[in-house]
């Protein structure tokens, strides 16, 4: 039995996120705590210089991981799935990072041209869109006004200390 568990950038790649909830509270002992720190695309950040196919392609990128299963949108239900699970004394908050206070080497994997050119390669984003993200994807490297702040959401719950049975 644990006492804390943190799931950070996980839930959003399980199809079946309520089934993991439950099991995570299985095995914590009363008065344990879940933490999740997952995304939701429709809170993302921004980057600067603006990139205006960024949405298009999260949104693109989002469809094809819920084809798969996974939720780029998690953020928003987990609170209710915290609740469903049986969590108590959930709440919720959002995690920032930026460039400026990070680095912007922290931010590199998100908007490396590779990761982009898999979606290329596999059809989801078109040839104009991936030379338009590996463009901002170099500027935003290269340029010293460029910047990048992205929006996490952290949930917590605990289980409660004394369950309530049906006797």
């Amino acid at each position: 039995m644990f006492d804390f568990v943190i799931a950070r950038l996980l839930f959003l790649h399980i199809h079946d996120p309520l089934l993991a909830a439950r099991e995570i509270y299985r095995v914590l002992k009363p008065g344990g705590k879940l933490v999740i720190i997952d995304v939701d695309d429709g809170i993302f950040g921004v980057v600067h210089p603006d990139l205006d196919v960024l949405p298009t392609v999260l949104k693109k990128v989002a469809n094809h991981m819920a084809k798969k299963g996974g939720n780029r949108h998690i953020g928003r239900s987990v609170p209710r799935l915290l609740s469903q699970a049986g969590f108590t004394q959930i709440d919720m908050d959002t995690v920032t990072k930026h460039s400026d206070i990070h680095g912007i080497a922290g931010f590199k994997r998100q908007f490396d041209s590779k990761r982009f050119a898999a979606f290329f390669h596999s059809g989801i984003i078109t040839e104009q869109e991936y030379e338009r993200m590996s463009s901002a994807s170099e500027q935003l490297f290269n340029d010293t006004e460029s910047y990048a702040m992205m929006l996490f959401v952290m949930a917590y719950g605990q289980k409660p200390k004394f369950e309530v049975t049906g006797e």
